[in-house]
C-alpha cells in the first residue's frame, strides 16, 4: 500500500512538472508562421506598389523608386510597431476598447470639417499636417472596431445568443461602419 502511495504521489509529481512546462510554453509562444506570412505580404505588396508605380513616379518625381520607398519606409515603421505591440499581453489593450472606439468615431468626424479634413484626388477622407504627415482614421477605426467587437464579445458572451445582443452589437459597430 505505501508503494502504490509513492509511485502515486511521483506519478502526480511528474504530471504537475509536464503541465508547469506546457504553460512555460504559451506563455512564451509566438506565432512565427503567422510573421513570416505578414512579413511576406508586405514583401509582395512592396513589389506590386514599384511594378505599378515606377513609371509615373519617374515622370512626375524623376525617381522611378519614390513610391516604393516611401511604402517600405511605413512599412518598416509598421513592422516595428507589431514588435512593440506583441511585447504587451493582450489583456492589457483591452483597457482602451472603448476611449479608442469615441476617438476614432470623432477622428471620422473631423475628417468632414473642412480645413481639418485633407483633400486628395477629390475626396476628403484624410487627416494630417499639411501633406507632411497624413492618415485615414477610417484604417484606425478598422483596428479599434475589431478591438472592441472581441471585448464586448468576451464580456457579454450569454448575451450574444440572443437576437437583441447581436443587435446591440451591431448598433455599437455601426459609427464605424458608416
Amino acid at each position: 500500500m505505501a508503494d502504490t502511495a509513492k509511485e502515486t504521489a511521483k506519478r502526480e509529481k511528474r504530471r504537475q512538472n509536464r503541465m508547469n512546462r506546457r504553460i512555460e510554453r504559451t506563455d512564451k509562444y509566438f506565432d512565427y508562421t503567422l510573421l513570416f506570412i505578414v512579413i511576406f505580404l508586405v514583401c509582395f505588396g512592396l513589389v506590386m506598389v514599384y511594378s505599378t508605380s515606377w513609371y509615373s513616379a519617374a515622370q512626375k518625381n524623376g525617381d522611378a523608386l519614390y513610391y516604393l520607398k516611401r511604402q517600405a519606409v511605413f512599412a518598416i515603421l509598421g513592422l516595428f510597431m507589431i514588435f512593440i505591440i506583441t511585447r504587451f499581453d493582450y489583456h492589457f489593450w483591452t483597457r482602451f476598447a472603448f476611449i479608442a472606439y469615441i476617438v476614432s468615431i470623432i477622428m471620422q468626424i473631423m475628417v468632414l470639417i473642412p480645413g481639418v479634413g485633407v483633400e486628395v484626388n477629390g475626396s476628403r477622407r484624410w487627416l494630417g499636417i499639411q501633406r507632411v504627415f497624413t492618415f485615414q482614421p477610417s484604417e484606425i477605426a478598422k483596428i479599434v472596431l475589431v478591438l472592441l467587437l472581441a471585448f464586448v464579445a468576451s464580456k457579454s458572451v450569454n448575451e450574444l445568443k440572443t437576437f437583441i445582443g447581436i443587435i446591440k452589437v451591431m448598433v455599437l459597430a455601426m459609427p464605424i461602419i458608416i
